[in-house]
């Protein structure tokens, strides 16, 4: 029953979407680096979880010690474990991610899950809050000193970082009536961006987005929302891969018309057009999904033609620092 939600969403997202996974999924993982860069990656990011926040790894011997003073729990600690560790081992498998703490989130979670089932007493409560205080003040990048951002290279470590801190002078309500806060123009109606095109190229395009509304059609280089380029390997940071983009791919968004030049891709594309943007009840639909979900046309390995414009100056994009409405 626990899991029925779960099946329901698959079986929507397979038909409507046209795969059982997420766009991101393909992104992520659809990669250029052999798996021993790989693991090496998924061993930096354990390593700097350590040091960022180190409880994700106190709280795997604390539940161990917990369940030898507390037999009841004698079912809670394998439960947990068979959940974790298997997932510890998915993230180092995966080369971690670019966001400090975010894939150790829901291993802290489960065993947290473990720990709330002891029978405690307030005293131990309020022992826990007082432990919990402590640690904030102690490790560096823990939220009580999210304000103090420091220099990039703590910040940023082997493409790994700890993105809260980043953003935090944009996006924090404390920040709100600074110039440079993204809170302080949106209360005033002001563009966060100018783009000269109707077509942009660019990554990091959350707020980027938001911002632009729907009159403008964004190519994500890193994939995340491209359901062609995720398909294609990527190269580079951690979680955020580049892709060639296939030459003649840009002036294709433009016209609506598949104007990839090379053939095999520009065939491979067309399938994807349908499977993403036909009629859902379009009978090709079916076929397409097994093959692309599961089939050799799941991912594309062949060498293709790639256009020459170089993704840090396309489009001209400019932070509008004025206020006028």
């Amino acid at each position: 029953m626990g899991l029925l939600p779960i099946i329901l969403w698959l079986l929507f997202s397979g038909f409507y979407f046209g795969s059982f996974l997420p766009n991101t999924y393909f992104a992520k993982t659809n990669i250029l680096e052999p798996f021993p860069d790989i693991v090496l990656q998924g061993l930096k990011y354990f390593k700097f979880q350590f040091f960022w926040d180190p409880i994700s790894f106190i709280f795997i011997p604390l539940v161990f010690l917990i369940h030898l003073a507390f037999k009841q729990l004698r079912w809670a600690l394998p439960i947990a474990f068979l959940y974790a560790v298997p997932f510890l081992f998915y993230i180092l498998f995966i080369g971690g991610d670019f966001m400090a703490g975010r894939f150790f989130t829901s291993v802290v979670f489960f065993f947290g899950l473990v720990l709330a089932r002891l029978p405690f007493r307030l005293k131990d409560g309020l022992i826990t809050i007082l432990l919990v205080i402590i640690y904030n003040f102690l490790f560096q990048f823990t939220p009580i000193h999210v304000d103090q951002i420091g220099s990039l290279s703590k910040n940023f470590v082997d493409g790994i970082a700890n993105e809260k801190n980043i953003y935090y002078s944009k996006t924090a309500f404390r920040h709100r009536n600074t110039s440079g806060s993204i809170l302080y123009k949106l209360a005033r109606r002001a563009k966060l961006y100018k783009v000269d095109d109707s077509v942009v190229l660019r990554g990091q395009i959350g707020i980027f987005g938001y911002s632009l509304g729907p009159n403008y059609h964004i190519i994500d280089f890193y994939a995340l929302s491209d359901a062609l380029l995720s398909r294609l390997r990527g190269y580079g940071r951690v979680g955020h891969k580049k892709r060639f983009l296939p030459k003649g791919y840009i002036e294709g968004i433009k016209s609506g018309k598949n104007e990839i030049t090379d053939l095999g891709l520009k065939e491979y594309y067309d399938g994807i057009r349908i499977l993403t943007r036909e009629y859902v009840w379009d009978k090709r639909r079916l076929e397409l999904f097994w093959k692309y979900q599961f089939g050799k046309l799941r991912k594309y390995d062949a060498i293709y033609e790639f256009g020459k414009i170089q993704i840090e100056n396309y489009p001209r994009i400019k932070i509008d620092t004025s206020l006028s409405e």
